[in-house]
């Protein structure tokens, strides 16, 4: 096929064509698309969409497509903050498990602004150091955890026992 067609999902309307040459497919100049879809569209859906770029890359997109941008429009991204921290490697540690639950690691998570469908606001991790299984517990409120914990103990000494 020599022709690549972009609609948009739920109007279906052309968003872009590209033509195929050498294995890639290049995008037409076809302005009037990206007029119409940047309309319908906001500046912090765009940020979304194109994967959370900085305000200065969207600019310059929403430059080249000639419709204004405005810096406030996007606002403070939740996903951007969280992928810009930072986290300094772990040590080297020789505390190393030689059989399965003989170390676990658990981590608290949260208290999250938004709910998870079932209603958490927070989770536990637990990791066991020899076999790496990996357990998650969604957590309404964090007192659940000494509960949570003490049954995943039982449970997981039972199927350990078997």
């Amino acid at each position: 096929m020599n022709l690549c067609v972009i609609q948009d999902p739920t109007t279906r309307a052309l968003i872009g064509l590209g033509d195929h040459k050498d294995g890639i497919y290049y995008l037409r100049n076809t302005h009037s698309a990206y007029v119409m879809v940047a309309k319908k569209s906001t500046a912090e859906l765009w940020h979304k969409r194109l994967g959370h770029p900085s305000h200065r890359s969207l600019s310059y997109l929403f430059e080249v497509c000639n419709f204004s941008f405005e810096k406030k429009s996007v606002g403070c991204c939740d996903v951007c903050h969280r992928a810009k921290q930072r986290r300094l490697p772990f040590p080297l540690s020789d505390n190393k498990a030689s059989r399965a639950l003989e170390l676990v690691h658990c981590d608290l998570w949260g208290r999250y602004h938004r709910p998870s469908l079932s209603g958490a606001h927070s989770f536990l991790t637990i990791v066991d150091d020899y076999t790496r299984g990996t357990w998650v517990y969604l957590l309404r409120e964090k007192s659940e955890t000494h509960k949570i914990f003490v049954q995943w103990c039982g449970g997981s000494l039972e199927q350990t026992l078997r």
